[in-house]
């Protein structure tokens, strides 16, 4: 009679415990997309002068000047080698537009190349 007892309780066991393991409600991942966002140049400043983005995100460096180019690139003046790559290699003339995905994790400093007093920061975490 022992016996049958300890093995109706050992089976009532293995079936509460796979009852568990397989209906556990299942995990799922969101999958977060990068996003784009937009710097305006106006009239030598960058609107907003400061920005926090993530890892992927997009920046779009819109020259929205009455009539001066501009020419966003990483820190330091005049070899932009702070962040290798974000720099636009030319003037962006107005109503035109640069954009740089950033995917090093770090505060990056910019400025435009022909006005370095311009400055920027981009904030990536």
């Amino acid at each position: 009679m022992k016996k049958y007892l300890l093995i109706i309780i050992i089976i009532a066991l293995i079936a509460g415990a796979a009852y568990f393991i397989f209906t556990a409600p299942p995990t799922t991942t969101i999958a977060v997309s990068p996003q784009t966002w937009v710097i305006e140049y106006k009239e030598n400043i960058f609107i907003p002068k400061e920005i926090k983005i993530k890892k992927g995100d997009t920046v779009i460096w819109i020259n929205n000047s009455s009539e001066s180019p501009v020419w966003p690139a990483s820190a330091f003046h005049p070899t932009h080698n702070v962040y290798r790559g974000f720099d636009a290699l030319k003037k962006i003339n107005v109503g035109e537009s640069y954009s740089f995905t950033f995917n090093k994790i770090g505060v990056w400093k910019y400025h435009d190349h022909l006005n370095p007093s311009v400055t920027g920061v981009v904030e990536i975490k």
